[in-house]
């Protein structure tokens, strides 16, 4: 069996012409702000922004990925090699919904030394939800860095998790 890619679940494209439009969902208990140009998605930042009123379609699958992993979502972005196989490892070898520590992610990457190296790359997330960089903690379960708080990240997890 082959080894999981990253374009197995997102299509890529590149960041050179900017995201012109956005609008702010609301996916229980935060609300995102996406910015997109068409079905591209640039950034999916948790915002206090109210939700929009008229959602485009492409909301609907990103409630979609976030619940089923199954909507294949086009994402600007590049990614390193060592960055596509922590995704792709956390995306493929982490069952949806379920909390997991850097140094798993690390070990199952075949790298079990490189747990530092994996919470970098999940620390500099621009997709928040999408890419479930919020279902990592240390080793001993306790919170770690989150780009938009840990009360953000522990109000999710027990959404997500239980």
């Amino acid at each position: 069996m082959s080894e999981t890619q990253l374009s197995d679940y997102f299509k890529f494209f590149p960041k050179e012409v900017p995201a012109t439009d956005e609008f702010v969902m609301p996916l229980d208990p935060v609300n995102l702000l996406v910015k997109h140009r068409g079905d591209i998605i640039y950034s999916v930042d948790i915002t206090t922004r109210e939700a929009s009123l008229m959602l485009p379609d492409l909301a609907q699958n990103i409630v979609d990925w976030c619940h089923s992993r199954r909507a294949k979502l086009c994402l600007a972005t590049e990614f390193s090699d060592f960055q596509s196989r922590v995704w792709a490892t956390l995306l493929s070898k982490i069952e949806a919904h379920r909390l997991t520590s850097y140094s798993e992610l690390a070990s199952l990457m075949g790298s079990p030394n490189s747990f530092r190296a994996v919470a970098r790359v999940l620390a500099t997330n621009d997709f928040a939800l999408v890419l479930p960089c919020h279902l990592v903690n240390r080793k001993s379960g306790e919170l770690s860095g989150f780009k938009w708080g840990l009360d953000v990240k522990r109000k999710l997890q027990q959404l997500e998790v239980g």
